[in-house]
């Protein structure tokens, strides 16, 4: 009788945890857009003063939207262009220190394409989150906030 290869338990047992980094990589972007949204209104809410100076100087209504869209992006960007090598870097010596405890050969392998199409949704994520807040922007009334001044 001839028999398959045979491997370690801890092998076979990584089976299990298959959809876990999915999981994870999914509820830690859902935190991060409602964090990101969450101080994007934040920050709508205490530059009120300084939204309405700008319509009363000539922000459009579109052009108050776009600057918190401009935020968001920023924010997006600056997270990524830091947190995309690190979790990179990480992942893969995390993932050769695993595999040795196994003793396997560790080959890590980094899907550029996967993260750059990553990187690509985030931004759009980041600026449909960032619309709540820039239409609340857009109903900043100068005459209103200044008075207060």
């Amino acid at each position: 009788m001839v028999t398959g290869p045979q491997r370690p338990a801890e092998i076979v047992n990584t089976v299990d945890i298959e959809a876990s980094p999915q999981l994870l990589a999914g509820l830690l972007s859902v935190a991060a857009l409602l964090t990101l949204g969450l101080g994007l209104g934040a920050s709508v809410r205490r530059r009120r003063s300084d939204l309405a100076l700008l319509k009363a100087l000539g922000f459009t209504r579109a052009q108050t939207a776009a600057a918190v869209r401009w935020q968001a992006t920023t924010t997006m960007a600056v997270g990524l262009l830091g947190g995309v090598p690190a979790g990179v870097a990480l992942g893969r010596t995390l993932w050769v220190q695993f595999a040795r405890q196994l003793a396997v050969v560790p080959e890590p392998r980094t899907p550029i394409a996967l993260i750059l199409v990553i990187v690509a949704v985030a931004v759009v994520l980041g600026n449909v989150v960032g619309a709540v807040p820039g239409a609340i922007a857009r109903r900043v009334v100068p005459s209103l906030v200044l008075r207060t001044e």
